[in-house]
């Protein structure tokens, strides 16, 4: 069950573009405990201001801070973090089918017919 696990937090960091706002959403989530921005801005010794993680921050220590609480085990963190990729994947593809129309109307074209 470690291997996937281990497999989806980079997904999620992907698809979340590592902007702090889904990472804290995620850490409050899965935490069960109100986390702000600010606490996770100061876990990652960062700005709060600033509008994502840096890459160089390791996996590993998201993985380590998630699986810190031996009642919450990685089995049970799986479904909520899938379900956080399903949701990013959502948005990656609405925006993607719509992103033209948008675009369309910021040129001062008006929407296609």
């Amino acid at each position: 069950m470690l291997p996937t696990f281990l497999n989806t937090i980079p997904i999620y960091l992907q698809l979340s573009q590592r902007r702090i706002e889904d990472v804290t959403g995620l850490l409050n989530e899965l935490s069960g405990t109100p986390i702000t921005i600010e606490m996770t801005s100061k876990w990652r010794d960062i700005e709060p201001l600033d509008r994502e993680i840096p890459h160089v921050v390791p996996t590993e220590d998201l993985i380590k801070c998630l699986t810190e609480d031996q009642e919450d085990g990685p089995a049970m963190l799986i479904p909520m973090i899938k379900l956080h990729i399903a949701r990013l994947k959502k948005a990656h593809l609405l925006r993607s089918a719509t992103s033209s129309i948008f675009q369309l109307n910021l040129n001062g074209k008006g929407a296609p017919t």
